[in-house]
């Protein structure tokens, strides 16, 4: 229940994050960009132009000129430790809660020799350290981009697969998890969603193998999955045969959660939703 909230970013989910928040109708929503582009973006939005993210006077200046309740940050992967500075700024600025730029699988716990995680769970441990209000969203997979980069289904058509291929992912809409974030900022508190710490939500669930099957698609097991970016996506698609791909993970205990940090038990903060399935995404690979 946020009257004024910023995006910082307007990149991929930054983009269909802004989107949705304006669609609410209820809030005024602020784009906090170095590289805007007013074309893709929704006219009823305020596009704030900033030299650097890490300009902390700056940065704390457009927050508090536009009385920002809560900071929504969507940086690249690539760019994770500037939310660092980012975050200093937002509570300087008086921000009631800063959600940092998770919209992956869970985090938590996550330890040195995982980078594609550790460097977010070092971010929420800075929002723990200047004591601002946070919440971060695991949402596992994106359907509709995640599958051909994982399998290298796009290459040859195959499921090229490491290891076995068995162990369940999670996999989110990238409309749902938009719809989402708007969704609990307009109908609960930054002090509710604070106190969550961390919000697990589920699309659809389901291995690399029985994706395959529903697809009718070849198998082939490999140690490498090829491609652009081979590298990247071997990591990706070894990260989840270890069971890291739901959101319910949890690195220390090396185990799925269940009850309240079950892959799912975010979903219950949108009653009467009809969240989106693999097979509502792709009717075809």
């Amino acid at each position: 229940m946020s009257t004024s909230i910023a995006v910082i970013g307007s990149g991929y989910i930054g983009t269909r994050i802004i989107t949705a928040l304006v669609a609410t109708g209820t809030i005024k929503v602020v784009i906090v960009s170095r590289n805007p582009n007013p074309e893709a973006l929704p006219s009823d939005a305020v596009i704030v132009k900033i030299d650097a993210y890490t300009n902390r006077d700056s940065l704390t200046a457009a927050l508090t000129q536009h009385r920002i309740s809560v900071v929504v940050c969507t940086v690249a992967a690539t760019a994770l430790e500037i939310q660092t500075s980012i975050a200093d700024a937002a509570k300087a600025a008086g921000v009631k809660l800063f959600l940092p730029s998770e919209f992956g699988t869970s985090t938590e716990g996550a330890p040195e020799d995982a980078p594609l995680f550790y460097g977010k769970a070092q971010v929420a441990k800075h929002l723990e350290s200047i004591g601002l209000p946070y919440v971060r969203i695991f949402n596992g997979a994106f359907i509709e981009s995640f599958i051909p980069f994982m399998t290298g289904l796009d290459v040859n058509g195959k499921f090229n697969i490491v290891g076995t291929g068995l162990k369940p992912l999670t996999f989110t809409s990238e409309v749902d998890v938009s719809e989402f974030v708007a969704y609990i900022l307009t109908h609960h508190s930054p002090s509710e969603l604070s106190a969550m710490k961390m919000i697990r939500i589920e699309g659809d669930r389901a291995s690399l193998v029985e994706i395959a099957n529903m697809y009718n698609k070849e198998i082939v097991y490999v140690d490498a999955v090829p491609g652009p970016d081979s590298e990247l996506r071997t990591t990706v698609a070894g990260i989840g045969d270890s069971g890291a791909g739901s959101t319910g993970w949890n690195w220390i205990l090396k185990a799925d959660g269940s009850g309240e940090t079950a892959s799912n038990s975010g979903n219950k903060l949108w009653p009467g939703r009809k969240w989106k399935t693999i097979r509502d995404v792709h009717k075809q690979l």
